[in-house]
């Protein structure tokens, strides 16, 4: 089940909240904002619709009966009546279970009564490690004394492994090697058993906050996916006391680990989850859709929609997770390109004018990667600065690109600096794949006038004449930028176009730059190479 829209009026937080634009395609929805922005408002929402309860149970925003009682809608992509009871899973942030034993076995109720009946309001306790291992017990008692298959010879290794195998193998999956033996005695202090080094048979106790909280929701999806086959799974903070180095490993477990036609939600702020939801969206575009709960204002209207990951999103992201230490954190690779460097004298405009454009261009698919300019390209090529080499040695894990612009290099020379790996453009410079056809057809239709594209391109041709006639050769796009600008911008009477022409192709013409074009295919195969 894959939820279209959700409605929320002068419930808790919200006086008319809209959530709408999620695809059928989203198996993974991820809340992003800081605490007391909304996110567990939504999940009690699903909450009150599951329940069916007198929604003023659930906290109203309005104490004034005149204003209307308060409403929760969900529309879902699928058509048909749904079982609430089996519509909706939730998990709250309130997940504390650090010591249980048992010492008797009693029949569970169904799992649709326990998940009807649980979890009252999102701010109540929410364990359930002792009763999923009544669960597990009880299960597998029926699974030797049932008449079906009464005769099947079933060794107990066979048995455990039917219950508690898939439940094992996530754990090591998350945390390498740390292993669920087995549920002990339920006669006599019972508990989950596990094995990690040389210890063995440790009990549930020893485990630390972080495992303990990744296996009670390991544990419980795992129970609980044979029921609620085409459900939406909602965790709040599935992160809590987790590292960072694992937070992702353990969302993708919970991915793998729900139904197909299911649909998970999860509200985070930690830095592991959200870079695991972006690897596996860049993966599958479409598959995992983020909604944005920051600098909204609840007492108005508000509609939410999916929001556009891309660079800049992803650094307000990580100021959200880490606060003033964003700017520390290290990018996965970076491109050190041609152009001033920052913090050099001269025009302000020139300053890191290929890095800026380069930030543009990439900045949706390549979020994890930052530009600098170094200089010219014997700067680029020798790290003149030496400043690759220092971060390098800082940055242990990311990894540097060095690009410069062919100009008039022949083929001896770019092999050359192939082999002392240097990446070098094959078109003249960076503005020759900024001035490319069909970067300007994309210009046109952008400013709402594709049917100037022909005057447009005239203008770029023209101004490559008129270069020419400088002395300049016939693909030096650089030389010819700054009367294409001067055309271009009163052709298409573009309002607030930059002050020059490197701040225009910085902002206009780079982002005209857009993904499948055969120049920014080109450019990406230069810079990252064939294998991204």
């Amino acid at each position: 089940m894959r939820v279209r829209e959700i409605r929320a009026e002068r419930f808790k937080r919200f006086t008319d909240l809209t959530i709408t634009g999620l695809p059928a395609s989203a198996r993974l929805v991820v809340l992003l904002g800081i605490n007391g922005r909304g996110k567990s408002s939504v999940f009690e929402g699903l909450n009150q619709w599951k329940r069916q309860h007198n929604v003023e149970y659930f906290h109203p925003k309005f104490q004034d009966k005149a204003a209307g009682s308060p409403l929760v809608s969900i529309t879902f992509h699928e058509e048909g009546t749904q079982d609430r009871r089996k519509a909706v899973y939730l998990r709250s942030a309130y997940r504390n279970e650090a010591h249980f034993q048992t010492t008797s076995i009693s029949a569970p109720s169904t799992v649709e009564d326990e998940e009807a009946n649980r979890l009252e309001l999102l701010v109540h306790d929410d364990r359930r490690v002792q009763q999923n291992y009544n669960r597990i017990v009880a299960n597998t008692t029926n699974d030797i004394f049932r008449e079906e298959g009464a005769d099947d010879p079933t060794t107990k290794r066979k048995l455990r492994d039917t219950h508690i195998g898939p439940l094992r193998e996530s754990m090591r999956r998350v945390f390498g090697d740390l292993v669920l033996h087995g549920v002990g005695d339920p006669h006599n202090r019972g508990t989950f058993l596990f094995e990690k080094g040389k210890a063995k048979g440790f009990p549930h106790i020893n485990l630390s906050a972080g495992e303990k909280d990744a296996f009670d929701l390991l544990l419980d999806v795992f129970l609980r996916k044979d029921v609620l086959t085409d459900a939406v799974y909602c965790i709040d903070e599935p992160d809590l006391h987790m590292h960072s180095r694992l937070q992702g490993k353990l969302l993708q477990e919970l991915v793998d680990l729900i139904p197909p036609k299911s649909q998970l939600w999860i509200a985070t702020h930690s830095i592991g989850m959200m870079r695991k939801a972006i690897d596996l969206e860049t993966a599958n575009p479409g598959y995992v859709v983020f909604l944005d709960f920051s600098e909204r204002d609840f007492d108005q209207p508000v509609v939410v929609k999916p929001v556009k990951m891309n660079r800049p999103y992803w650094k307000k992201l990580l100021a959200v997770a880490v606060d003033d230490l964003a700017s520390l954190v290290a990018p996965r690779r970076i491109v050190a390109c041609e152009g001033r460097p920052a913090g050099t004298e001269g025009r302000t405009s020139r300053r890191e004018h290929d890095a800026k454009c380069l930030r543009r261009v990439f900045e949706e698919e390549f979020i994890d990667t930052e530009f600098v300019s170094l200089g010219n390209s014997d700067d680029v090529s020798t790290d003149s600065f030496k400043l690759l080499a220092s971060l390098e040695q800082l940055l242990a894990d990311v990894q540097i690109v060095r690009v410069i612009d062919r100009d008039g290099r022949n083929p001896e020379e770019i092999e050359d600096l192939n082999k002392r790996g240097i990446r070098v453009l094959r078109r003249r410079h960076l503005e020759s794949y900024l001035l490319d056809d069909e970067v300007l057809q994309e210009l046109c239709r952008q400013q709402g006038k594709p049917d100037k594209f022909a005057e447009v391109k005239r203008a770029k041709e023209e101004a490559l004449s008129a270069a020419k006639q400088r002395g300049k050769t016939d693909d030096d796009a650089k030389a010819a930028a700054g009367q294409f600008f001067n055309s271009a911008i009163r052709v298409l009477e573009i309002q607030n176009p930059g002050s020059n022409w490197e701040a225009f192709f910085a902002t206009h013409m780079a982002g005209a730059l857009r993904q499948r074009s055969r120049a920014y295919e080109e450019l990406k195969e230069d810079i990252f190479g064939k294998a991204i």
